[in-house]
C-alpha cells in the first residue's frame, strides 16, 4: 500500500490510528494495544516530556523489555522531537554506563528496579529518570509514568517534519572495546520504510512477529514497515523465544504472517521446534538478515515451510537493508554461499579491490554503500566518521562496510566474509567463512565457527569451535579427513575444540568476541 509523504516517522503512526483506530497495533505477553491507544498514550508521554524540556536534539533512552509499554516509550520520544535511544536490558551496567554517558541522555525510561540498579553505575546520571508505573529513588528530579492512567490529551503534540533530524541512536560493538552509537536520521529511516512497505507488499491483514530486541535494526522493519500500514505487531514473549518449540507453538496461534529474524533463530526452530507439526499455513513472508544462513539448513528449512516467499537481505547497521535477494520459489537450487543480491531503489552499491577500482564479475572486493539509508555518522565521534566514509565514482558519500563480496554474472553480490576475518597463514590468504562454510555442511555438525591463533611464533593458525549433533559425536580425525577433502591444506584448522553451543550476542549473531576471548586462552605448540 502506498504511504503518505512524511518527514516525521511518528506521523506513520498517527495516519494508521486515523483510518483504523480500534485495529490491534500491539500485542505482548500482558495483553494488546489498539492504534487509538498507542497514539494517545504516546502523546501523552510526549507532552510529560516537552513538559519538562526536552525536545529537538536531545536523546531519550529507552531501557525497558520489550513490550508495549517500551513502543510507547519510542513513540512518545519521537513525537516530543528527541531520538529514542535503545538500551539492552541484558547488558552488563558498566557497558550501559558507556552508552548512557556517550548519548548524554536527557532522560532514561525504564522500571523502577532496573533504574535503580543501573544508576549507581553512572558518573553522570540522566537529569530525569522516569520510571514506568512508579517513583524513581535516586539523586536529581523524580518522575513517575503510567501509560494507562494518564489524563486524556486534547492538543496532540505538533510533529516538527525536518528530514535531517535524527531519530535514534543504535549502539553496535566498536573494534576499541567501546560501543559506537550509529545515528539514524527521520529521512533514513523512512527511505527504508517506504521500500519495505512497497517491495514486501504489506497490508493491514499482516501480523508480524518481531523477534528483533530494541536495539538492533531489524527492529525498525517490524515496529515501523508494520506500525505503517496497520498491521499488528506481534512481540515475541521472552518466555518462548529461547524455547524453539513453544515459539513454533505460539507463531501458529498468533497466525503470524511475516517473520524476520537472523538465522540462528530459524535454525534453532527448524532443529528443535518440530515445524510440520505445527499449523504455520498464515506465514507468506520469512525474511533473514544479519550473517550467512548455511546452505544446508536454509534448503531443509524450505522443504519443511515451503509456502513462505524467502528473501535474504543484507545491511550493517549503518546503512540498515541495502541489498535483496529472493529466493527461487519451489525450493529451487540456490548457489553457495546464497547470494546478497542487488542494491534496492534508493542505494548503490559498489565492490571495490585495494586501489579503489571496481572488481570484476567473479571477482571478489569490499562492499561500499551509498544512497538514502546511510547514517549520519557515529554519534560524537568524527574520526570514526570520517574513517567510515569516501567518495565513490560518481562523486557520492559511500560507506565502506568492512564486508567482503564477489561479484555475481547477474549484477548482485556473494557475501564473502569480513575483512577483519581475513587472515594470513603460513604466508596464504585464508577467509574463514570459506572454513566455516564447508563445516556447515558437514552432516555431524550444528555449527562451527573458525577464529585465528596465535602461535609461539608470532603466526598465525586456525582453531575450530564445533557443536556436533545431538547423538552424533564426531572424531576430530574425521573432521580434519573433511576438510583436507574441500581444502587447501593450509585452511584446515590445527585445534578443534567441541562445545555444546557457540556462543551467541543479544542479537542473535555469533559472538566472535567471546569467541576470540576463549581463544586467547589456548596456546599452539
Amino acid at each position: 500500500m502506498a504511504l503518505p509523504e512524511t518527514a516525521h516517522l511518528a506521523a506513520l503512526l498517527r495516519r494508521s490510528a486515523a483510518r483504523s483506530p480500534q485495529a490491534e497495533a500491539l500485542r505482548d505477553e500482558a495483553g494488546a494495544l489498539s492504534y487509538q491507544a498507542l497514539d494517545r498514550q504516546s502523546d501523552r508521554l510526549a507532552l510529560a516530556l516537552m513538559a519538562q524540556g526536552i525536545g529537538r536534539g536531545q536523546r531519550v533512552g529507552i531501557y525497558l523489555a520489550k513490550s508495549c509499554n517500551a513502543v510507547v516509550a519510542l513513540f512518545g520520544i519521537l513525537k516530543c522531537g528527541a531520538a529514542y535511544v535503545p538500551l539492552d536490558p541484558d547488558s552488563p551496567a558498566t557497558r550501559l554506563a558507556l552508552m548512557v554517558e556517550d548519548a548524554a541522555l536527557a532522560a532514561l525510561i525504564g522500571d523502577g528496579e532496573s533504574l535503580d540498579a543501573l544508576l549507581p553505575h553512572l558518573r553522570q546520571p540522566p537529569p530525569l529518570p522516569i520510571s514506568v508505573a512508579g517513583e524513581v529513588t535516586a539523586a536529581g528530579r523524580r518522575s513517575g509514568w503510567q501509560p494507562n492512567q494518564a489524563p486524556p490529551v486534547s492538543t496532540p503534540p505538533a510533529l516538527a517534519e525536518e528530514p535531517t533530524a535524527l531519530a535514534y541512536i543504535l549502539y553496535t560493538s566498536g573494534s576499541t572495546g567501546e560501543p559506537k552509537g550509529v545515528a539514524i536520521s527521520h529521512a533514513a529511516a523512512l527511505a527504508f520504510v517506504h521500500w519495505a512497505v512497497g517491495q514486501f507488499a504489506l497490508r493491514p491483514e499482516d501480523r508480524l512477529a518481531c523477534s528483533a530486541p530494541l536495539h538492533f535494526d531489524l527492529s525498525i522493519f517490524d515496529l515501523l514497515a508494520g506500525i505503517a500500514v496497520g498491521a499488528t505487531v506481534a512481540l515475541v514473549p521472552a518466555t518462548r523465544a529461547l524455547f524453539p518449540y513453544a515459539l513454533a507453538e505460539w507463531l501458529a496461534h498468533q497466525r503470524i504472517s511475516v517473520w524476520y529474524s537472523v538465522p540462528s533463530a530459524l535454525i534453532r526452530l527448524l532443529h528443535h521446534g518440530d515445524l510440520a507439526s505445527h499449523d504455520l499455513s498464515a506465514l507468506r513472508l520469512v525474511l533473514f538478515a544479519g550473517e550467512p544462513f548455511p546452505l544446508r539448513e536454509l534448503n531443509q528449512l524450505r522443504q519443511v515451510l515451503p509456502g513462505p516467499t524467502y528473501y535474504n537481505l543484507y545491511g550493517p547497521t549503518e546503512t540498515n537493508v541495502c541489498t535483496a535477494y529472493p529466493l527461487p520459489p519451489g525450493g529451487a537450487p540456490l548457489p553457495a554461499p546464497c547470494p546478497i543480491g542487488a542494491a534496492r531503489p534508493g542505494m548503490v552499491v559498489y565492490a571495490l579491490d585495494e586501489a579503489g577500482a571496481s572488481v570484476a564479475v567473479g571477482e571478489c572486493g569490499e562492499l561500499y554503500i551509498g544512497g538514502d539509508g546511510l547514517m549520519e555518522g557515529y554519534w560524537h565521534r568524527p574520526a570514526a566518521t570520517a574513517a567510515a566514509f569516501c567518495r565513490g565514482p560518481a562523486g557520492e558519500r559511500l560507506y565502506r562496510s568492512g564486508d567482503r563480496v564477489r561479484r555475481e554474472a547477474e549484477g548482485g553480490y556473494s557475501f564473502i566474509g569480513r575483512r577483519d576475518a581475513q587472515v594470513k597463514v603460513r604466508g596464504y590468504r585464508v577467509e574463514l567463512g570459506e572454513i566455516e562454510a564447508s563445516l556447515h555442511d558437514h552432516p555431524q555438525l550444528y555449527g562451527a565457527a573458525v577464529v585465528p591463533l596465535a602461535d609461539s611464533e608470532g603466526g598465525q593458525r586456525l582453531l575450530a569451535y564445533y557443536v556436533p549433533m545431538a547423538g552424533a559425536p564426531v572424531a576430530v580425525a574425521e573432521l580434519i579427513r573433511y576438510c583436507r577433502a574441500r581444502l587447501p591444506a593450509y585452511m584446515v584448522p590445527e585445534r578443534w575444540e567441541a562445545c555444546a553451543a557457540l556462543p551467541l550476542t543479544t542479537t542473535g549473531k555469533l559472538d566472535r568476541q567471546r569467541l576470540r576471548a576463549l581463544a586467547a586462552a589456548v596456546s599452539v605448540k
